[in-house]
């Protein structure tokens, strides 16, 4: 019933055809890379300014997205270009080696463009490095323990473990020599002598290169270490440095101990006989420091409490009558005189003052030295009695030598009293010549008769230039043609043979010499060249051992020598010492080696390399619109092995397309299958029939007049939906009415 009701319907109910929207066409950006130039060559860790100009007809320069890459060190940086197109990118941090640099330029569309450019950068030869980590600074030793020792070494060029590591000490010498292993990590050990070292750390690496490390560091002796931490060592004086409270100087204590360490015990302490006897302050010793005092000791008269009973001299005769401080027993011999006393001043005034037997000596008026002559005054006394007489003048009445007819001699003494000591005068005056230029030896022609050297005068008349300090029996000869040393001949034995250095190199040629004071232009004071035209060899020269016999050598095995020895050569250029055919410059093939030893194995262009397409998209066809590369093995975007790509920026465009797409692959273009043609999917249109009274759909199509073009949507009808037809009175027939809609697909 609802099939005729359809029959019914008025045509103006029938669906409209969709309509077509306006498509804009996108175009692939531009890219040119303007520096550097194809095939420049920069040094290790110099900047290098990559510049490229790109546009596009539907994206502003600004949004472009710009990709840097190398085929060594990978995406290099990834930016945008300046309004006016430029796209800039600065880099010192290019591996050593041949890179090709590439710039990918990439539109809001996905559409992309690519140049490149081949740069090498050299690889410069670097010092290595060494870090010190034991023993760390400050840090000290003691004497006959081990001293462990850890540095870490690396090298831009050489594996750590071909790297010689030594520590040497300015007392002991070389120390020890580790040997790193892979990570740089060296250690050993070493007893140090006692003493502060300063310590050298040092690695070399094979070419010579070399660094060091400096740090100080002391070994202490046994006995210079305060064990007890009582602020002395055995050194200063201690004498238990096991106990604390044992030093020099430390309080002494009745303990059977030398606290003090002066190698008596308990001195000095209340039970302890200090004076020897027999008797302790705790035994009523009175005076422990005089062996003459202790209890019950008889009392003598000595001004000292004898016995300890609290009284002094009791029961001797020794009073002091006239309160001079002395008795007769004290030797006083006028003790009702308290001007006269042992030790008492003697004056002249006829009286003994000190009890010494004599009278008035020691004053002016006494000959104290029995030369016969006093101070001054009238002489009443002479210590010689063969004076027969006596006079003043005495200036010094304690030598018999000087007096007034004293003989003057040379003693600092004013012997014969006429206000003078010494002088030209003097019987026994020495010589002296004069030193004008201070040398210390004097001028035969010039002197001075004196009891000392007058100053600017010596001993010696030995100079024979009393102008120059430098010419002296004690001057070296020099040459100067001069007689520095004044044996009367000049420049003898000093003279020194020196040998040509032709080449400069700092050796000399034992055929030909000259004899000269010092070493002329051109000339050295050794004869070690064995070829003095040729700079580079001398005893110097670095030889490395050419084990494969291709003409370069490994830098594990070398000689230093002057002439060049039997399988060695003159460098250390081969990467593979074991291969005679791997060396600088021989042909690099495709077999995962370094052959021609520049650093990078299978580089592209090596013998046996496949050429391959750029393959952006990587549905595995390449692009014909960029040049291929022929590389050993695929590599980045160069991975595939043909050129059969029409469009490189979308995988599911290829040759090998099966699949139908309602969008265009990304050019406005529908050609999936990269056929040339865009081939439509749906190319029937709808039809009907009548069956059973009803109008039904017979075959799936096109609503439309027209079959739609790719991409384009239109009415359409489907044999699974019987509304696709209705019944035309007009026609009397059964006519589409589409009740969908579809969107035409191609490849």
């Amino acid at each position: 019933m609802r099939a005729w009701f359809a029959l019914f319907l008025p045509g103006w109910l029938a669906g409209c055809g969709n309509d077509k929207g306006v498509g804009v066409y996108n175009t692939a950006p531009g890219v040119s890379l303007v520096q550097p130039v194809d095939g420049a060559t920069f040094d290790e860790g110099e900047a290098i300014t990559f510049q490229a100009r790109v546009d596009d007809d539907q994206t502003a320069p600004e949004d472009l997205l710009v990709t840097w890459s190398s085929d060594v060190d990978g995406v290099l940086d990834e930016g945008h270009a300046d309004a006016s197109g430029l796209a800039v990118f600065v880099t010192g941090a290019l591996s050593p080696a041949t890179h090709t640099v590439q710039v990918d330029v990439v539109d809001d569309g996905a559409l992309s463009a690519t140049d490149w450019v081949t740069v090498t950068v050299i690889d410069l030869e670097d010092d290595p490095t060494i870090t010190v980590r034991k023993p760390a600074e400050g840090d000290s030793g003691v004497e006959e323990e081990p001293v462990d020792f850890e540095v870490v070494v690396a090298d831009e060029q050489d594996d750590p473990e071909d790297l010689g590591v030594w520590i040497e000490s300015d007392l002991d010498g070389t120390v020890c020599e580790p040997e790193p292993d892979a990570s740089g990590l060296a250690t050993c050990s070493a007893v140090l002598s006692v003493g502060v070292h300063a310590l050298t750390f040092g690695v070399t690496d094979t070419t010579g290169n070399s660094a060091t490390e400096e740090r100080s560091f002391e070994v202490l002796a046994w006995t210079a270490i305060d064990d007890d931490g009582d602020g002395y060592t055995e050194d200063e004086g201690d004498c238990d440095d096991t106990d604390s409270s044992v030093y020099p100087g430390a309080e002494e204590h009745y303990d059977g101990v030398d606290e003090d360490c002066d190698g008596v015990v308990d001195e000095g302490t209340v039970d302890f006989d200090d004076d020897g006897d027999g008797y302790t302050e705790l035994d009523g010793d009175c005076d422990d420091d005089d062996a003459a005092s202790y209890p019950d000791a008889e009392e003598l008269c000595d001004g000292a409490d004898n016995d300890c009973d609290g009284e002094v001299d009791e029961g001797t005769d020794c009073f002091d009558d006239d309160g001079d401080g002395f008795t007769e027993g004290d030797g006083d011999c006028d003790d009702a005189d308290p001007d006269s006393y042992p030790g008492g001043e003697e004056v002249a005034d006829g009286a003994d003052n000190d009890c010494d037997g004599t009278v008035d000596e020691g004053t002016d008026l006494y000959d104290d030295d029995g030369d016969c002559y006093c101070e001054s005054g009238t002489c009443t006394g002479s210590a010689e009695p063969s004076c027969t007489t006596l006079a003043d003048g005495d200036c010094d009445d304690t030598d018999a030598d000087v007096n007034p007819d004293g003989i003057e001699v040379c003693n600092g003494v004013d012997d014969d009293c006429d206000g003078t000591a010494d002088g030209a005068s003097a019987a026994d005056a020495t010589t002296y010549w004069r030193d004008g230029d201070g040398d210390g030896y004097g001028d035969p022609s010039w002197t001075a008769d004196d009891c000392s050297a007058p100053s600017g005068y010596v001993s010696n008349d030995d100079d024979c230039d009393d102008s120059d300090a430098s010419v002296s029996p004690a001057g070296t000869e020099t040459c100067n043609g001069v007689d520095d040393d004044c044996d009367g001949s000049t420049d003898e034995g000093v003279t020194t043979t020196y040998y040509r250095d032709a080449d400069g190199d700092g050796y000399g040629d034992p055929s030909s010499t000259t004899e000269d004071c010092s070493a002329p232009s051109g000339y050295v004071a050794n004869d070690d060249d064995c070829d003095d035209a040729d700079a580079a060899l001398n005893p110097t020269t670095v030889w490395y051992l050419d084990y494969d016999g291709d003409g370069y050598g490994g830098s594990t095995v070398t000689t230093r020598q002057c002439t060049q020895p039997s399988n060695y050569v003159d460098n250390a250029s081969d990467c593979d010492d074991t291969d005679a055919s791997t060396y600088p410059g021989a042909t690099e093939t495709c077999d995962g080696t370094d052959n021609d030893c520049d650093g990078t194995s299978d580089e592209a262009g090596a013998s046996g390399c496949t050429d391959y397409y750029y393959d952006y998209d990587g549905d595995g066809y390449g692009t014909a619109s960029v040049s291929p590369i022929c590389y050993c093995t695929a590599t980045g975007y160069y991975s595939a092995t043909n050129d059969d790509d029409c469009y490189d920026y979308n995988a599911n465009a290829n040759p090998a397309a099966t699949s139908y797409h309602t969008s265009s692959r990304g050019d406005g273009s529908y050609d999936y299958n990269c056929d040339g043609s865009e081939s439509r999917r749906y190319t029937s249109k709808a039809s009907c029939r009548v069956t059973a009274g009803d109008c039904e759909v017979s075959s799936s199509g096109w609503g439309s007049s027209s079959i739609p073009s790719c991409g384009s949507s239109s009415s359409w009808s489907t044999t699974s939906n019987d509304d696709g037809c209705s019944w035309s009175w007009s026609s009397w027939s059964c006519e589409v009415t589409p009740t969908t809609t579809n969107t035409q697909s191609c490849r």
